[in-house]
């Protein structure tokens, strides 16, 4: 899964760590044949949300992490 989804993404290949740990986190929201449960379900007793799903490699905003500014702050 993890070598799949480097080669259809435009990514560089040191970012193996990565989608290993998003192929993780995506196994462990599906149903398995030998339960009919997710992994998630079994450890948390709740379905899991897959909204927040995106496709490996798409772009994205990330917001740099200010932990001196709070809540209500002005941010321009």
């Amino acid at each position: 899964m993890v070598r799949s989804m480097i080669s259809h993404s435009s990514l560089h290949e040191s970012l193996w760590g990565e989608a290993l740990k998003i192929a993780v986190h995506i196994l462990n929201r599906v149903p398995t044949k030998a339960v009919n449960k997710t992994p998630y379900e079994l450890w948390i007793g709740k379905k899991p949300s897959i909204n927040h799903f995106h496709i490996w490699g798409c772009p994205a905003e990330a917001c740099p992490y200010r932990p001196h500014e709070r809540k209500l702050d002005s941010r321009t």
